[in-house]
């Protein structure tokens, strides 16, 4: 399931860090045949019908793994954007607004933290894993470096759709979990420095968002981060705040 065609560290050109399109081109094609492989039994029970969904779900957190290990966010960045249509929807979505395909995978029990405890153990049983990465702990700290990312993306899509009303409500569905934010202080530090390391991070300018609506929206948006915390486990509010920042 190793994604290819995405350099590791020894590979990486530091000079050139923007990936091409044909290499996204390739790496969609990819996800969209481990999302629909052919000639798969759609009737039965629905954790083995979904074990596609799974094993999507798995593949792109290994592909923006590798991208935000890489500094190549861009690539993940238009990744997560790319338009899939499911069987049974047949308005197309980005990847990143697909619930079972980006934290809630059905075969994996529908609970976004059960499936990212899976997910974040995977060096344990695959061992390639840390030799991609370095270290179990350098896998980790990827992983939570690309969902930060992706919440900072999808923060930025709700403004650059000009949805910034939503931020009032008293509730919001958030696309993207929080469950990152439940791993250890140390991890969480290295994976923002990690972020903050990649040469791409002007999600927000490349909307031709303004830093200063980035400014007025931020506060609102970490509350209901923490209120989605809250819900989802006992001690949400203790794991937000400092452990939220502005991008």
């Amino acid at each position: 399931m190793q994604p290819s065609g995405i350099e590791t560290p020894a590979q990486l050109e530091i000079e050139d860090p923007i990936p091409d399109l044909e290499k996204f081109s390739h790496q969609f094609a990819l996800l969209d045949d481990i999302l629909n492989p052919r000639h798969w039994n759609r009737s039965g029970l629905n954790s083995i019908v979904e074990l596609p969904d799974a094993v999507t779900y798995i593949y792109q957190a290994l592909h923006g793994s590798i991208c935000l290990h890489t500094g190549q966010l861009d690539l993940a960045t238009e990744f997560v954007r790319g338009k899939i249509t499911r069987r049974y929807n047949n308005k197309a979505l980005p990847l990143n607004q697909c619930h079972e395909l980006i934290g809630w995978p059905q075969s994996l029990g529908r609970e976004s933290d059960k499936a990212w405890s899976f997910r974040i153990n995977l060096p344990l049983h695959w061992e390639w894993l840390n030799n991609l990465f370095g270290t179990k702990d350098e896998y980790k700290e990827a992983l939570c470096a690309y969902y930060m990312a992706l919440n900072i993306i999808e923060f930025c899509d709700t403004i650059y759709k000009e949805k910034e009303d939503i931020f009032e409500q008293e509730e919001l569905r958030l696309d993207i979990p929080l469950c990152f934010l439940r791993e250890d202080e140390d991890s969480k530090r290295r994976a923002y420095r990690l972020l903050l390391n990649n040469p791409q991070l002007n999600i927000w300018q490349k909307k031709n968002i303004q830093d200063d609506k980035v400014k007025q929206h931020w506060p609102r948006w970490i509350h209901h981060l923490k209120y989605w915390l809250s819900k989802v486990y006992d001690l949400g509010f203790r794991y937000a705040g400092s452990n939220i920042v502005a991008p």
